[in-house]
């Protein structure tokens, strides 16, 4: 997570694999994952959060307050 915009937005990963997410920005962030029904606690900077991919398909994830400025992916 940069700014506003998780670097890269779009990622592609196979069932099993994890993914960390990690805050690079001085405003908190979360994770929302609903196909995978995640929903990250909220985390400073330099703080992480890591998720295990348990099916496969396509997800959209984003950070719940700052979704409607555009931080939104996809996990492929």
């Amino acid at each position: 997570m940069e700014g506003m915009k998780f670097v890269p937005n779009n990622v592609g990963l196979q069932k099993g694999d994890s993914i960390t997410f990690t805050n690079k920005s001085n405003m908190i962030h979360n994770i929302v994952i609903q196909g995978l029904g995640v929903n990250s606690k909220f985390i400073k900077k330099d703080e992480s959060v890591t998720i295990q991919i348990t099916k496969k398909g396509k997800f959209d994830f984003y950070c719940m307050p700052h979704r409607a400025m555009g931080m939104t992916g996809n996990i492929t």
